[in-house]
């Protein structure tokens, strides 16, 4: 009986699969989506960072959860305030519009809280 073999694999170097990996859409779009965390509070302040955080951003679209509709609607008239403040903060990604939706939501903890 012939003796079982495994097909060999062309060996890929750790430099091409990490760049395989960021050229991932779906890793750029959650890495742009963690940059726009991580500016949130400083580029809108914190009335707004206590009110709703962002959840998806994907071809410039952001995603805002609001705690309630009040905030959902005021958050929805700043809308040209809110994108503009965001480019400011975000050189590297383009903010073009945002859509606001009511949820439940856990705030991100401030820098130094448990």
């Amino acid at each position: 009986m012939p003796r079982r073999t495994t097909k060999q694999r062309n060996p890929t170097t750790l430099k091409a699969d990490m760049d395989r990996l960021a050229a991932s859409k779906q890793l750029a779009a959650g890495m742009a989506l963690g940059r726009l965390q991580n500016v949130w509070a400083e580029a809108l302040g914190p009335a707004i960072a206590e009110a709703a955080a962002p959840v998806a951003f994907d071809h410039g679209k952001v995603r805002i959860a609001a705690k309630n509709s009040a905030w959902a609607n005021e958050l929805q008239l700043m809308a040209v305030m809110l994108v503009q403040k965001l480019n400011e903060a975000l050189p590297r990604d383009r903010v073009t519009g945002i859509s606001v939706y009511v949820t439940k939501f856990k705030r991100a903890p401030k820098a130094g809280e448990d």
